[in-house]
């Protein structure tokens, strides 16, 4: 007979509890910040049953700006002080509404006295909090018996009914603020660094014409102009009653003051829009002769009501502008990346297809291996970029300065990009000045500037066309030009020129296809270097010119150079053991067939597992291993192999092959006892050549 498994009572009534009172479940794992939500949980927030929800998340995002210091203070004393805590704070929907949590948590578990573990509850009191609200007003409306209170709460539904369009719904607030509130209302908003008045309401509608002028003249220079005062010093201000003086010093000029006394002004109040400590602009009330009425203090602190409310709109839906644009700008960066990367394998894979058939002719063989070398150096260098911008972006990037000659780095990356300028019957002329000057500088990244300046340049140019490499050297500094016949770039453009994942969308520059990386590594390679670049352009068909200024070295001060000590280069790796360990069966074959051809000593395997079993009968004098590899790592194996032959290891050279290509990578491969680590796609002459080395260094 099977037995019947009963469940906990107390356990079903909790669940039961917590179902009826929709009350979310959470766990938090305190060293880690590992959160565990109920679905409930996950829904007061806005998110479905299968969404990730972590700690960060719901403290750095899903909680209201306004709010998130004030709750992370005041769960970080209850877990100082071992005390239950209760919070209550707005929260931000991923659908851009907002909703009321309350929040309650405990501690119940502690090590050694120190908390490691709190659960709680979230319940949505977006209902209760919006019926306290009206509640309020309901009070206000019953003490003050005014309208201009239950503006307040009409106010408040109009700004939080929108993110997108804030300003039609700041020229609806002004609106609702007439006559209510004052005769005039308007207001100004801070937009890429100057002050614009976006909106303009007045009682008297036959002042339109009037209302176009106000229009022209936005907070200044002039303090004495109240909204500008207010900006100026982020202070409310209120002017009972104007005085003659007071208008001709408001005033920025004849014409102004002609628009300020056709208003005819009696009161003012001013306040600044202030959100998460930022300033973003003034609103204005004016009352006038139209109404004949003063305002006073009370009316002040209505209109800071309102100030504050409008700023946290206008701030809720910059927020919420910049997430889309951050959104779309993903959404355009992976999708132009999977078409930047797919493009090289089209010709590879159809190239591939056609030499596998074997009836092409000579020419179209070679062709064909030209084809598909050029794609995949081209696909290695999209990655390259990448690698280099989330070096640059984490600090990652180092540079190895020594004294060098710019002319040298010059005509060396001009070498590089010579046979594709010949192909697009492109001419690169020089103008190098002949003065020996050095700089401090890294020379395979200096190269990687000018090299991206000029392939740049080329790829933008027309057939037939010249593009110009000067060299100077003035006041101390070394100035790079390099000037093509190409495309331009258009002026809206030319600021952003240099940002990441920034292109000309027009459709002539998007045939050209890339990433928008390689202006950006340019950018941040010269400045590492303590140069500036900057871009110049005519615009559409006029041609770009490009500046790189670099400080030279201070001859007084330049350190006496060491000589290099040159050493000959083995020509081949005859006779050499080498032990190939990769899971990759076609880069397997390719390093056999490379190595074969060095007439070397050649075992490979797929796994580290066999390896061990023929390492020691084969004892080779190199091992090339991957690092990712199934059962056994690399990392495993060479450590394996430390450990059951240190005989045979002390003479063995081991190197790393991995697409891993980060800095700690890298590193971690040369402290486990790895000499050298290729990153994937391997350049095999390089290779072969800093094996020679060192297997000369060994002998």
């Amino acid at each position: 007979m099977s037995k019947k498994i009963l469940s906990d009572p107390k356990e079903d009534y909790l669940q039961l509890a917590l179902r009826a009172g929709r009350f979310g479940a959470w766990q938090l794992e305190l060293p880690s910040k590992h959160l565990i939500t109920s679905p409930q949980c996950k829904a007061d927030f806005g998110l479905g049953p299968e969404d990730e929800f972590t700690y960060d998340q719901w403290l750095n995002h899903s909680i209201h700006p306004d709010d998130r210091e004030e709750v992370k203070e005041i769960i970080e004393t209850a877990i100082a002080l071992n005390k239950d805590y209760e919070a209550d704070y707005r929260v931000i929907h991923p659908d851009g509404s907002l909703h009321w949590v309350l929040g309650r948590g405990r501690i119940i578990d502690q090590v050694d006295g120190q908390p490691t573990r709190m659960i709680g509850i979230t319940v949505d009191i977006t209902e209760q909090k919006q019926a306290q609200f009206e509640r309020e007003q309901l009070l206000i409306q019953q003490k003050h018996s005014s309208e201009r209170y239950r503006f307040l709460s009409e106010i408040s539904i109009l700004l939080s009914s929108s993110l997108e369009d804030y300003k039609t719904t700041l020229d609806r607030v002004t609106h609702l603020a007439v006559p209510i509130i004052a005769d005039w209302c308007f207001i100004d908003l801070i937009e890429e660094d100057q002050v614009n008045r976006v909106s303009v309401a007045y009682s008297d509608l036959s002042q339109s014409e009037l209302a176009k002028e106000v229009v022209k003249y936005p907070p200044g220079n002039n303090l004495n102009h109240p909204p500008a005062k207010v900006l100026f010093e982020q202070k409310s201000l209120l002017i009972s009653e104007f005085t003659h003086e007071m208008i001709s010093q408001a005033a920025n000029n004849p014409t102004h003051e002609k628009v300020i006394r056709k208003v005819r002004p009696i009161s003012l109040m001013a306040v600044p829009l202030v959100a998460r400590n930022n300033t973003l602009g003034v609103m204005t009330f004016v009352t006038t002769a139209y109404s004949n009425r003063r305002l006073i203090a009370e009316d002040l602190a209505i209109a800071e009501e309102i100030g504050r409310r409008a700023a946290q709109a206008v701030d809720n839906a910059w927020l919420y502008h910049q997430a889309q644009i951050a959104n779309r700008a993903k959404d355009d960066f992976l999708a132009m990346l999977s078409h930047e990367l797919r493009t090289p394998l089209n010709p590879i894979i159809g190239w591939c297809e056609l030499l596998n058939r074997g009836n092409l002719s000579p020419e179209q063989t070679k062709q064909g291996i030209e084809i598909i070398d050029r794609n995949a150096k081209l696909q290695a260098r999209l990655i390259d970029d990448l690698l280099d911008v989330s070096r640059i972006l984490r600090d990652k990037l180092h540079l190895q300065k020594t004294p060098l000659d710019l002319k040298t780095i010059i005509l060396s990356a001009i070498e590089t990009v010579q046979l594709v300028a010949k192909k697009s019957s492109i001419t690169i002329e020089t103008n190098l000045d002949t003065d020996i000057n050095q700089i401090n500088g890294d020379p395979t990244r200096l190269h990687q500037v000018i090299w991206n300046l000029l392939s740049n340049a080329i790829k933008f140019s027309p057939s037939h066309s010249v593009v110009t490499v000067s060299l100077s050297f003035i006041d101390g500094m070394a100035l790079i030009e390099v000037k093509d016949q190409g495309k331009g770039i258009e002026p809206e453009f030319l600021p952003y020129v240099f940002d990441r994942f920034r292109q000309d969308e027009s459709s002539e520059n998007r045939e050209f296809g890339g990433l928008g990386l390689g202006l950006t590594i340019v950018r941040n390679l010269v400045e590492m270097h303590d140069g500036k670049i900057k871009a110049n352009s005519l615009g559409r068909g006029q041609g770009a010119t490009f500046t790189v200024t670099l400080p030279l070295i201070d001859q007084e001060k330049q350190p006496p150079q060491i000589k290099e000590e040159r050493t000959l280069t083995l020509t081949s790796l005859e006779g050499i053991k080498i032990l190939i360990v990769d899971d990759d069966r076609d880069l397997r074959e390719l390093l056999v067939y490379v190595f074969q051809s060095q007439k070397a000593h050649i075992e490979a395997v797929a796994s580290g597992l066999e390896a061990l079993k023929i390492f020691e009968s084969f004892q080779p004098d190199i091992l090339i291993s991957d690092i990712n590899m199934p059962l056994m790592s690399g990392y495993d194996l060479l450590y394996k192999i430390q450990n059951l032959f240190p005989i045979l290891n002390n003479k063995l050279l081991a190197v790393a092959v991995s697409a891993n290509a980060s800095e700690k990578d890298i590193e971690k491969s040369l402290n486990v006892g790895f000499i050298h680590h290729f990153v994937k796609p391997i350049n095999i002459n390089n290779m072969i050549n800093i094996l020679i080395q060192e297997i000369k260094k060994k002998t």
